[in-house]
């Protein structure tokens, strides 16, 4: 594994309830990962140019992905879905115009945020008690930010916005 590449889960976990939606899952490899030999449930994805890894991550564990992945890509099937080449190659990937100052500003934002969040994890993953509800809690504002920040990214209107929450609850 190359340390710092995004490693996504193969199979993509389908949720019945409250209504049927994915939820797809990434993570970046780390330093501890780079001895790791990858099989057939993780797949490492990096960034082929200016984009950021962190960037990537957050775009692929948005709502929005999930959201258009399940539609668009695996239409609506509720058995084995594949987050591999044949699939991560029909997720849009907006574009970032790095010498855009406002374009610039949310790739960095994501990343930022992501970074954050890759932290809370790790605080979350060894706390107990009333600590790990505490790191739960901020885990999930902060994929609230990043999702809001990724439909600030696409363009989404407030509609559209609703479209997409909508899918996650009954």
């Amino acid at each position: 594994m190359k340390i710092g590449s995004v490693l996504a889960q193969n199979i993509v976990a389908h949720i019945a309830n409250p209504v049927g939606h994915i939820k797809i899952i990434a993570t970046l490899a780390t330093p501890n990962d780079a001895r790791s030999v990858l099989l057939d449930t993780i797949n490492q994805i990096q960034s082929n140019g200016q984009l950021s890894n962190k960037f990537l991550l957050g775009i692929i564990n948005s709502n929005l992905a999930s959201w258009y992945m399940y539609r668009f890509v695996y239409g609506l099937a509720i058995r084995t879905m594949h987050f591999d080449a044949t699939s991560t190659d029909r997720l849009p990937i907006a574009p970032i115009d790095f010498s855009n100052s406002q374009d610039k500003s949310r790739h960095d934002r994501i990343v930022a945020l992501v970074d954050q969040m890759l932290e809370a994890k790790k605080q979350e993953a060894v706390a107990t008690g009333q600590a790990k509800e505490i790191a739960a809690r901020k885990c999930a504002a902060l994929d609230r930010q990043i999702d809001v920040l990724v439909y600030e990214l696409y363009g989404l209107t407030d509609a559209e916005i609703a479209l997409v929450e909508s899918s996650r609850r009954a």
